[in-house]
């Protein structure tokens, strides 16, 4: 019987889905909505199941699933949820975080350090060193998140509602969001805000990215401070983890690779600093970290049973 490998990236905004056989070769994908235990836990498993479903569908073998899941420190009946789905699928199944699974996808057998940062939705850092992985950030959008297209958006609000009441009017960079948003009064931003997911929160950077496109100042500073604290964080993570040589800095996230000046501005920061790094070029897609850790418990199910 065939062996497979499904590896799920499930994250604020969306939900990937991979299947491979067993020589690693992809047979199909599937994307749903968000999978976040912090956002909703409900609708977070059911986007999960379906996903497994839609890859299993009309193929018969040995299936590993891998899922990286954001808000997954959260999860509190994971041992019972990981049975249930073993049971469920007749599948080897393992839960981690979707920043773990991103952080193995760097490199299939890390040998050198590496620190990744991730400034999509939300924002984290993760290092790995001699297997031994660490954390900062991570604490999600109420007591962090700096770096991230949900902060900045936040602060651009903020922003614009402070301006207003200080001079009884919108600057420019207010004018362009409200255009942009399709409102006319500060009031019209709570909705925008109150009772909403905080990827549909995320998703108005988009607007702040492209005002700063024009080269408005506001928004550019804006981007500048969420790059700013993007790197903050590595320069912690670096001192954290005392190393001598060259660490490899991952940098993932839509966020954080499509909006330059975000990117630019963390390089800038960290290059004042001292810091010897290299850049992550691979670039491998999250999902693969999911390939790679099903790859390491096949491999020593095997050993085991040798």
């Amino acid at each position: 019987m065939s062996n497979y490998i499904i590896g799920i990236d499930g994250g604020g905004t969306k939900t990937l889905g991979v299947l491979w056989d067993q020589n690693g070769n992809e047979l199909k994908r599937y994307q749903t909505g968000f999978s976040s235990f912090v956002i909703d836990d409900a609708l977070t498993r059911k986007h999960l199941e379906d996903t497994i479903e839609n890859l299993k569908e009309g193929i018969e073998g040995n299936f590993t699933i891998i899922m990286g899941v954001a808000g997954y420190s959260v999860l509190k009946d994971e041992t019972e949820y990981v049975k249930y789905l073993e049971e469920k699928y007749n599948a080897t199944v393992k839960i981690t975080s979707d920043g773990y699974l991103a952080l193995y996808s760097v490199v299939e057998n890390p040998e050198e350090p590496v620190i990744m940062i991730i400034g999509g939705t939300g924002s984290i850092v993760y290092s790995l060193v001699d297997e031994k992985v660490e954390k900062m950030g991570g604490f999600g959008h109420l007591l962090g998140d700096e770096g991230s297209a949900y902060h900045l958006v936040i602060e651009s609000f903020k922003y614009m509602v402070k301006y207003y009441e200080a001079h009884g009017y919108l600057d420019h960079f207010g004018q362009e969001m409200f255009r942009r948003l399709n409102i006319e009064k500060l009031d019209d931003l709570k909705p925008l805000v109150y009772g909403v997911n905080k990827s549909n929160i995320a998703r108005h950077a988009i607007n702040v990215s492209s005002i700063a496109e024009q080269g408005n100042k506001v928004a550019i500073d804006l981007l500048k401070t969420e790059g700013e604290s993007l790197a903050i964080q590595v320069i912690n993570m670096y001192n954290k983890i005392k190393v001598d040589e060259r660490v490899i800095l991952a940098l993932r996230g839509g966020f954080l690779n499509n909006v330059s000046y975000v990117k630019n501005s963390l390089i800038d920061t960290l290059n004042q600093h001292n810091i010897n790094y290299v850049v992550d070029v691979n670039n491998n897609e999250p999902i693969m970290g999911a390939y790679y850790l099903a790859l390491r418990s096949i491999n020593s199910k095997w050993k085991e049973e040798q």
